[in-house]
């Protein structure tokens, strides 16, 4: 059995002021070698951006927010449901009036909706879907990802 090692590329050292930057965009040889260093990753990959301890969120170029994952997922208002529909087109439709739904998003054939509580939207929505023969496959309660949160904080900015 051979064993491989595969190397990407050769991380650059930047230094700014008295740290070092490592830009991981040419790689991780090496790194785990660091004690202390800055490490800065580009990722348009929510669920990378969830592991760094420090998370600046981008859009249109700019800075929207730079803070520790949770943080940031706690800026976003309200409890999360997710629900998995048949027809989420027109699941989401009956579900944005519905008083105390904050904001749904489109994720495949799920929904992510951003409730006031969800212990009392849960029975509402349950109700006004079976009232209009809308099928689900499942309907839970769940936590706030990046993905999410970004989503949710880019949308806030353009309203």
């Amino acid at each position: 059995m051979t064993s491989e090692k595969i190397t990407i590329g050769v991380p650059i050292p930047y230094n700014t002021h008295n740290s070092t930057i490592w830009d991981m965009d040419k790689g991780n040889s090496g790194i785990a070698s660091l004690r202390a260093a800055t490490i800065v990753i580009s990722t348009p990959y929510m669920d990378e951006a969830e592991r760094c301890s420090r998370v600046a969120l981008m859009s249109e170029g700019k800075v929207i927010v730079c803070d520790q994952p949770r943080h940031i997922r706690e800026m976003v208002q309200g409890d999360l449901v997710e629900i998995r529909l048949d027809d989420w087109r027109k699941g989401a439709k009956l579900i944005r009036p519905i008083p105390g739904v904050l904001e749904v998003q489109t994720y495949g054939e799920s929904l992510r909706i951003f409730v006031d509580r969800a212990e009392d939207r849960i029975p509402v929505i349950r109700f006004v879907l079976q009232e209009h023969r809308v099928k689900y496959r499942s309907l839970r309660r769940t936590s706030t990802s990046m993905e999410e949160a970004f989503v949710s904080l880019v949308r806030r900015l353009e309203s």
